[in-house]
């Protein structure tokens, strides 16, 4: 078997098993020339690993594939042997089993209370106390809305009951009014409940959706606490940070500071993508800066911010930067534009300036401001 492995396999070990790019395939691990699949069956805590036949992943994928539509149907695995979904039934302990005398009975008492409280018993029993907690208090105040307007089945609820009910929270007014966003997670576990219920067939479909949701709540609109600086507050910072002396013996990183400041006024690039500038991401043909977004689920996209300002003077200022870099012998594609102080004498960026930037905005009457985080982006 040449299938490839996290590590190496070692006699009667479980090792992960990776693919062509080495990275490693949920729940498929190797044990000297066999493959495993490991998962939960039925209602026990601990998961099994279950031999599988395949020789290649291409085939361990296929057989995945089959024992989970197995497992969804009730079959389970046991004592090295598939077990049936009706002799599985019979083998569960009484309070598991389906039926009305268990914990997952059938819903018979469609009360709000008796559902929430199987919802919570069944969906929230491995989630965390403050979780569980919040839910509760959710499904509290529904329950009370629903009975208030008179309604006492779950299965009687309509969009226009839940509409009513969310045009009531806000309008409230005092310690009774409802924020958005508490209505929004209000809804979100009211909805969880009746996924549930469908799946049960309480239910055929859940009376709103979510382009209802967005009418009834609407998007959130960003809040912007601290204030603004103007242009000439941040020409006032960048003069201040200039003339800065450094701290106890230190030499001063204002003027570093300063031309992070310049660079964000001229480019509108965020704090750590400033820090982290490299040469080769300012194209002085095309007057932009290039940057490459870092969260996982935006990962290499490029976008391409052109030099804020007019009379060239985000160029200019890029060019003296440039001089300088040459003149120091540290200019190169890869090099960082403002480099750290730090053993291996500028190999990494700035990593913090924040207790020179409170410092140099006290000098100049600024305490707790924000910079504008609009600029122009165009795909690159």
């Amino acid at each position: 078997m040449t299938i490839p492995t996290q590590k190496p396999v070692e006699k009667n070990k479980f090792v992960p098993v990776v693919n062509s790019r080495g990275q490693k395939v949920t729940g498929l691990y190797r044990r000297n020339n066999r493959l495993y699949f490991q998962t939960r069956v039925g209602y026990s805590d601990s998961p099994v690993k279950i031999p599988l036949e395949a020789e290649n992943l291409r085939e361990a994928d296929k057989e995945i594939t089959s024992t989970k539509n197995k497992l969804n149907e009730g079959w389970q695995y046991r004592n090295a042997g598939w077990v049936e979904a009706k002799d599985a039934e019979e083998a569960r302990p009484a309070e598991n089993r389906k039926g009305d005398e268990g914990a997952l009975g059938r819903i018979t008492d469609y009360s709000f209370k008796s559902v929430f409280s199987k919802w919570q018993e069944i969906k929230q029993s491995r989630v965390r106390e403050s979780s569980r907690k919040c839910s509760e208090d959710d499904l509290q105040a529904w329950e009370s809305a629903f009975l208030e307007g008179g309604i006492t089945s779950i299965r009687k609820v309509t969009r226009k009951d839940i509409s009513d009910i969310l045009n009531k929270w806000e309008a409230s007014k005092g310690q009774n009014k409802v924020s958005r966003y508490r209505m929004r997670k209000r809804l979100a576990t009211l909805r969880r409940v009746f996924r549930w219920l469908r799946v049960q067939e309480v239910i055929s479909d859940i009376p709103w959706d979510s382009d209802d949701a967005s009418e009834w709540i609407g998007e959130t609109e960003e809040q912007q606490y601290r204030p603004l600086l103007s242009k000439e507050q941040v020409a006032d910072l960048i003069k201040a940070a200039r003339k800065d002396k450094g701290e106890n013996g230190y030499p001063s990183f204002g003027g570093v500071l300063a031309d992070i400041l310049e660079t964000m006024t001229h480019t509108g690039l965020r704090r750590m993508e400033a820090f982290t500038l490299t040469w080769r991401q300012v194209d002085f043909d095309k007057k932009q800066v290039v940057v490459e977004k870092e969260k996982r689920q935006q990962k290499g996209i490029q976008r391409a911010i052109p030099f804020l300002g007019g009379n060239n003077e985000a160029e200019k200022f890029f060019v003296g930067l440039r001089e300088i870099a040459k003149k120091t012998g540290r200019y190169s594609p890869d090099s960082f534009v403002f480099r750290g102080r730090n053993k291996e004498d500028g190999e990494t960026h700035v990593k913090n300036l924040t207790g020179l930037l409170i410092r140099t905005a006290e000098k100049v009457g600024l305490k707790n401001f924000a910079f504008d985080k609009n600029r122009a982006e165009n795909k690159g």
